[in-house]
């Protein structure tokens, strides 16, 4: 539960600096991405429930893929927004009364920010598969041991 607490948490979080910040547009194509993302993971989730496993497994692989290109996607968008877009703009001054937070400083801070949340997610990503990956080792090793152990018996057993 502490995890997806967390995640939430920085869903509001980063929304609502984005509203604050008027960076609503930028925000709304990341937010589209994770979205669009996140929707292929939980129909993967609800065939794999319905048992429904090689339709399941096939939208596993392609959202693996998905969240990687997704990742790499919001990072791009940032910096061709943050600091190539909105570095054009004539007016970088803080204003407030206004709505203009197009400030080097801030765009900075947003571009940074948008950077760790996207190398947070995939760290957390390869986290996820590596341990899986260690666990079907660890349970192949354990199948394997317990053939072998069986063999053996079998082969005592014929004497």
């Amino acid at each position: 539960m502490p995890a997806k607490i967390q995640h939430a948490s920085l869903y509001l979080v980063f929304c609502i600096a984005a509203y604050v910040l008027n960076f609503n547009r930028v925000a709304l194509v990341l937010l589209t991405l994770r979205f669009v993302e996140e929707g292929l993971l939980h129909v993967c989730r609800l065939l794999y429930f319905a048992e429904k496993n090689a339709a399941a497994n096939t939208g596993f692989r392609v959202w693996n893929v998905l969240f990687v290109g997704c990742r790499l996607a919001s990072i791009i968008v940032a910096i061709l927004t943050f600091h190539y877009g909105l570095a054009t703009n004539d007016d970088q001054s803080l204003d407030t009364q206004t709505g203009n937070f197009n400030t080097p400083f801030i765009r900075l801070n947003a571009l940074v920010a948008v950077c760790f949340i996207q190398a947070w997610m995939m760290w957390n990503f390869i986290n996820f598969h590596l341990r899986r990956m260690r666990e079907r080792q660890a349970e192949a090793l354990a199948a394997r041991k317990k053939a072998s152990e069986r063999k053996s018996k079998k082969g005592r057993k014929d004497d």
